[in-house]
């Protein structure tokens, strides 16, 4: 065989020189399969995935090239490309006894948990396999609720195989969900100490860190992590965020930058690449990074408040008030939101806006600091008393929003109404520290209803994902609010509150997902309808935002807003004669309001009547000279 080989180089080296001879060497001589596996061995998943492809399409028989690909596919994260290259090599009768242990882990990576403890048998394989197989079903079982069953898993897989790494790590898992974090902790330090390059130990001790505190720790553990794996974006992610807290803002930006090249749109990394570029004051650069991610600004913690500053600083006034209007709106218990509104109002020459602006200050308890030069003397007579602020001693929960760490405590709030407890008070601490953007002050309060035996679960439960959420925590509260979903699946707001994370990380199909499951069952959920139509409309899919609307209105026919709602998705899909035929179904005594005739007019607007669009809007504000 050598020598017919060398006989076909010398022929196509005499043909086609030193290209040809090329060819010969990648194409006839190159071994995708060899080179798949070395790069395995170094740790490239996608360089082995990319070679292990090329090996499948030569031998599509091969059931062990299969297998191969499917491992270079889970270690990056591709779980459902995984599982079909493992059910092709068990098509194919591959005989190895790894096969089930990596379809339970491509399962376990769609959260496609019942499936996994279904589908995949138990009892067949030999100990270390086997023991493998019953750490993915203790983490299926743990993220079903079934703490027991997941127990029971993780010590069976301990008896098979003591030198287990992963089978450490599950009982650690238990105990961090159960609340032990100092068990949890000494868990993971043995599952360490069997394999100290296991990234999921890693990662699981740098949030058990954290959240006692030891920011320096944590830090520390994820450089480890970074040793292990350099490139990994949501470990590059989870430092920035830390070294951001530690004010090591040139190492937290390197880290985000590294982020980005791996995921270059994530909302989470973008976002935290602008609050670096504000505490260092280069406005515009802040603004562009902002720019990026304005879609979701809403649902990020103080998303609106700081692209409101960024905007004031860089001069752009008239943005910066809409900005500051949302946050205002959507959490009007936080000072500061209305102390920059009071300061845009003085730069946009609105000296009595800004002096009612500051009363909100003073009333809240807050203080009035950072005037622009050139303030009235009414101006300056309402920051003085703003500087004496008092106790904050009631909130108005129920008004703090929607759409950001305060803004999801609007729906936990509702929860709380409808279940009143003695806990309910440290509940309320909890919330009004995060509308006030005190997070230090959330973590402890969040603690101390932790040890209160009348805490309601549910309620615990949201808390925690809003303090994961104003750390910047999105993954941390994802796992919270999913686990929480699970465990009270028909609590409105805890849904809610998942689908505006999914949507931050980068999610959107799986928050889509369960938007619709909450809508199926509430048609008019103002919150998720909301949710919904910004999201279909958003991706051009209009006529399904329009089947949801129609199906809101037919839950709650009298809703006016539900019907404006209606035509205005019409007037989006340029059927104006549709809009304003759902807009005459409205009762004659509501249709002279605001509301309904800026509709109109928007839709005079879109059919180009711009003459009457503006004489609609004068008629508005004829009638509303406040509006």
């Amino acid at each position: 065989m050598r020598k017919i080989l060398l006989v076909v180089l010398v022929a196509l080296l005499a043909a086609g020189g030193a290209g040809a001879g090329w060819w010969v060497l990648r194409h006839v001589l190159h071994d995708p399969m060899a080179a798949g596996q070395a790069l395995l061995a170094k740790g490239d998943a996608h360089g082995a995935s990319l070679e292990l492809r090329n090996a499948v399409r030569r031998h599509p028989e091969n059931a062990a090239a299969h297998l191969l690909l499917a491992r270079a596919q889970l270690r990056e994260g591709d779980a459902v490309a995984a599982e079909k290259e493992l059910k092709q090599a068990l098509a194919l009768h591959y005989p190895g006894p790894e096969l089930l242990p990596m379809l339970a882990s491509a399962y376990l990576g769609q959260e496609r948990f019942r499936d996994l403890l279904r589908d995949v048998p138990v009892g067949t394989l030999p100990p270390e396999q086997e023991a493998l197989l019953l750490v993915s079903r203790s983490m299926a079982q743990l993220a079903l609720g079934d703490l027991p069953s997941a127990r029971a898993s993780a010590t069976a897989a301990q008896r098979l195989d003591p030198k287990l790494a992963e089978a450490e790590l599950a009982e650690a898992r238990i105990l961090t969900v159960s609340g032990d974090r100092v068990q949890a902790l000494l868990k993971v330090d043995a599952a360490l100490k069997l394999d100290p390059t296991l990234l999921e130990a890693l990662g699981l001790k740098a949030d058990v860190l954290r959240e006692q505190g030891d920011i320096e720790q944590a830090v520390a553990t994820l450089d480890r992590a970074l040793e292990v794996g350099p490139a990994l974006p949501r470990v590059r992610l989870a430092r920035a965020r830390l070294l951001i807290l530690e004010g090591q803002d040139d190492k937290a930006s390197a880290d985000l930058d590294v982020a980005l090249k791996g995921e270059p749109k994530s909302a989470i990394a973008h976002y935290l690449k602008a609050l670096l570029l504000i505490r260092a004051k280069d406005w515009k650069a802040a603004d562009l990074e902002m720019q990026k991610i304005q879609p979701v600004l809403g649902q990020l913690p103080r998303g609106d408040y700081y692209y409101a500053l960024v905007k004031a600083n860089i001069n752009q006034l008239e943005q910066a008030a809409e900005q500051i209007a949302h946050y205002t709106a959507r959490s009007p218990q936080d000072p500061n939101g209305f102390r920059l509104l009071a300061r845009i109002d003085i730069l946009m020459n609105k000296p009595l806006d800004a002096a009612e602006a500051l009363k909100r200050v003073s009333a809240l308890g807050g203080t009035a600091t950072d005037l622009p030069q050139g303030a009235s003397a009414e101006v300056r007579a309402a920051a003085a008393a703003a500087d004496s602020p008092e106790e904050l001693t009631h909130i108005a929960t129920q008004q703090i929003g929607e759409g950001d760490a305060a803004g999801a405590a609007r729906d936990l709030e509702q929860s709380l109404e409808s279940k009143p407890k003695p806990a309910d008070t440290g509940a309320t601490q909890v919330m009004s520290a995060l509308a006030a953007a005190d997070v230090g002050r959330a973590e402890a309060a969040l603690d101390r209803l932790r040890h209160d035996a009348n805490a309601d679960p549910i309620v615990l439960a949201n808390l925690s994902g809003l303090v994961h959420m104003a750390q910047l925590d999105f993954t941390g509260a994802q796992a919270i609010w999913e686990d929480a979903v699970k465990r009270w699946p028909t609590v409105v707001p805890l849904q809610l509150n998942l689908v505006r994370v999914l949507a931050l990380t980068d999610h959107p199909a799986e928050a889509e997902k369960l938007l619709a499951a909450i809508l199926v069952a509430q048609p008019a959920q103002g919150t998720a309808l909301r949710l919904m139509i910004e999201t279909l409309v958003g991706r051009q899919r209009v006529d399904e935002a329009l089947v949801y609307a129609r199906a809101a209105r037919r839950a709650a026919p009298g809703a006016v807003p539900l019907l404006v709602t209606e035509a205005a998705l019409h007037a989006v899909a340029r059927d104006f004669s549709a809009a304003y035929s759902t807009l005459d179904e409205v009762p004659l005594e509501q249709a002279q309001s605001p509301l309904l005739l800026t509709v109109r007019a928007q839709i005079l607007l879109g059919q180009g009547r711009v003459k009457d669009a503006a004489d609609s809007f004068r008629q508005i504000l004829l009638g509303h000279p406040g509006d």
